[in-house]
């Protein structure tokens, strides 16, 4: 994600903290619809992801009113160490490139 962002807004923090007593901290955002892989290393992520869902989906701490937990939950795995073989590729550096952030911002200014 841009790197003018990090994890220390509303859609990281403020959740993973809420929910899992978590600092993910200045850390850079890593943007969960850009998520790539190998075909096994696709399926443990998404058997991560869906069992870190299962556990916040039943705990009153963890069901904020946002939208975007999967980012939130995205990036808790990462930064938590539980997407064992999973690595970032810094920003605009790889082959997928998310314009998300920065297309909003442009878009502001226009």
């Amino acid at each position: 994600e841009d790197p003018g962002l990090d994890n220390t807004n509303w859609l990281t923090e403020i959740p993973v903290q809420a929910c899992r007593k978590h600092r993910v901290g200045k850390t850079p955002v890593l943007c969960s619809g850009s998520t790539m892989g190998s075909r096994e290393g696709i399926f443990e992520y998404l058997a991560a992801m869906r069992e870190e869902f299962d556990h916040w989906k039943v705990r009153d701490e963890c069901r904020l009113r946002i939208k975007g937990d999967d980012q939130s939950i995205h990036n808790y795995l990462y930064y938590a160490g539980r997407l064992k073989r999973a690595r970032a590729i810094p920003y605009r550096t790889g082959p997928i490139n998310v314009v998300g952030y920065r297309a909003a911002r442009i878009y502001e200014r226009a």
